[in-house]
């Protein structure tokens, strides 16, 4: 049953506008629940990213927090603003959502604010906000938790030119991030939704499109930095990959001729799939062979240095 002494009959309703609002994510502590979602009370119809701080009893706004219990964030110029998920822990509330780079391309944008009063944090990323951008196309952060050994953020990218899952881990003070770690079941529609952190595991849950349909998908991961064995990877390109993703075989072709290099592929896990030996020449073609479909990395060395290193997506399609 509703509880009467909270808001009116059990409700507490908020309508800074008279556009389109949206309350889209909630947590609480011992001092307060705290509200996150949008509103256009900046600039209909642009909107704007709302975090409200009420009291747990009685719903009531807090004003310590922020201006009369609510904090918003704005670019001043962004169409689309969304905070969409909000969790908390004993240093801060952390807050992520997407705003527009630019037309047509959303990134990942994540706030530490105070707990007490809603100012952003300014040691983390930059003056309380980082973001992430992995892509020209929409990017959009959609779940976060967070436990002792960091924040985990997770969304999905349109990095292989379709939406996959992407996973960030951040450290809780600066917001660095320590990892990534992306899953592409196919090659049409997989967004993560939800994430939880608990002592047996990382949990993500959301949805892929391999079967041709939509279907649930959860994935459960150490906790740890998974790609720690191929970080820095994705900072060395000089080859070009086609087709990627691929079904049976791809090429890839280097910038220059090497001599006598190894190839290695890497999974999710950073444990070696496939490793080809004794390369010559500007250009290797490698076979799937049985290699399930997903996401992989390829580091090529020579004389015991990586030249070049990229990723792979191979698909059942």
């Amino acid at each position: 049953a509703l509880i009467a002494a909270f808001g009116t009959a059990g409700v507490v309703t908020s309508n800074p506008s008279a556009s389109w609002e949206q309350s889209r994510a909630i947590t609480a502590d011992v001092t307060g629940i705290y509200v996150a979602g949008d509103d256009q009370s900046f600039a209909a119809p642009n909107t704007q990213w709302r975090i409200e701080k009420r009291d747990l009893t009685t719903g009531a706004l807090i004003a310590s927090f922020g201006t009369a219990g609510v904090v918003t964030s704005n670019s001043g110029l962004d169409w689309k603003f969304y905070a969409q998920v909000i969790t908390a822990d004993a240093s801060g509330i952390y807050v992520a959502g997407w705003d527009n780079y630019s037309l047509g391309d959303k990134q990942w944008r994540i706030e530490k604010r105070d707990l007490t009063t809603g100012a952003l944090i300014a040691a983390f990323g930059t003056a309380g906000v980082v973001t992430s951008n992995p892509s020209a196309g929409d990017d959009c952060a959609q779940a976060i938790t967070a436990d002792a050994n960091g924040i985990y953020v997770a969304g999905f990218d349109k990095f292989p030119g379709n939406d996959e899952w992407r996973i960030e881990k951040r450290d809780l003070t600066t917001g660095a991030l320590a990892c990534t770690t992306t899953s592409n079941p196919s090659v049409g529609f997989d967004v993560v939704r939800a994430i939880t952190a608990y002592a047996s595991g990382l949990y993500v849950a959301g949805l892929d499109e391999s079967l041709g349909d939509i279907e649930w998908r959860i994935e459960k991961y150490d906790g740890v930095c998974v790609s720690s064995v191929i970080e820095g990877l994705e900072s060395k390109k000089g080859i070009s990959i086609y087709p990627n993703p691929f079904n049976y075989s791809v090429t890839i072709q280097l910038s220059s001729t090497i001599n006598n290099g190894e190839l290695n592929i890497f999974n999710l896990y950073g444990q070696t799939t496939k490793t080809i030996n004794n390369i010559s020449g500007d250009k290797i073609i490698i076979n799937r062979d049985n290699l399930p479909s997903g996401l992989y990395f390829i580091r090529l060395t020579e004389e015991n240095k990586t030249i070049a290193a990229d990723k792979l997506v191979i698909t059942d399609k």
